[in-house]
């Protein structure tokens, strides 16, 4: 998957939660830099990564429900590729920017963002969320091992070594489609009837970039992996 590949899968992936009434907000241009990824093994560093992705607006797209998806695309000098794409989950449990006007009467398309603050203040004091199940997309050569660290591989939740890997290069509409599909079950149903939905999962499964036998061979092949 070259630049422009990725670039039209990005703007077909925004067109897709813009179409569907998924989204707040998109920064289609935002470009990643190094100091914008944070590690995170517990609780408290995950939410300290989710806030500053949300105040600092280093993501691609705010979903309605305040969660976030970032999406990254970086060739080296020398060829290397590395992308990532992650989905960080709101981790409070209370109501979303959007809720919380609507339990105020009003609406979030007359005020925007001028109640922000006041909904912030309250989230200073909200409970977390027993559960968190943040979402993480990697392609990276320089950590490839065969048979032990996958070049393509899917992260799921934190303080665990789960890589599940994958034969292909996943593009940030399949990542996407993947999100929807097992974080959003209560809305994925009505998605899988709409036409916009049913097209580009066809064109999700049609653009395929399989990885190199360079770093999917042997071992790699042995194991469970995503097809």
């Amino acid at each position: 998957m070259n630049r422009a590949e990725y670039h039209r899968s990005l703007i077909r992936t925004i067109s897709l939660v813009k179409g569907n009434s998924l989204c707040r907000k998109t920064f289609p241009n935002y470009v990643p830099v190094e100091t914008d990824y944070e590690h995170y093994s517990t609780k408290e560093e995950y939410l300290s990564v989710y806030k500053k992705t949300i105040q600092n607006q280093t993501f691609s797209i705010l979903l309605k429900d305040e969660s976030a998806l970032r999406y990254t695309y970086v060739p080296s000098p020398d060829g290397v590729l590395l992308i990532r794409y992650d989905y960080f989950q709101f981790p409070f449990d209370f109501p979303s920017y959007e809720e919380y006007l609507i339990a105020n009467g009003l609406k979030y398309k007359d005020v925007r963002d001028e109640f922000k603050d006041a909904y912030e203040q309250e989230l200073i004091e909200a409970p977390l969320k027993l559960y968190l199940t943040p979402i993480r997309y990697e392609y990276d050569e320089t950590e490839y091992t065969l048979g032990i660290h996958p070049v393509s591989h899917i992260h799921i939740g934190y303080k665990n070594s789960i890589r599940i890997p994958a034969c292909m290069i996943l593009t940030p509409l399949a990542f996407t489609l993947f999100i929807l599909q097992q974080c959003y079950f209560d809305k994925w149903p009505s998605l899988l009837n709409k036409q916009n939905v049913k097209d580009n999962i066809n064109i999700s499964k049609r653009g395929r970039y399989l990885v190199s036998s360079s770093f999917f061979d042997g071992l790699d092949k042995q194991e469970l992996y995503i097809n």
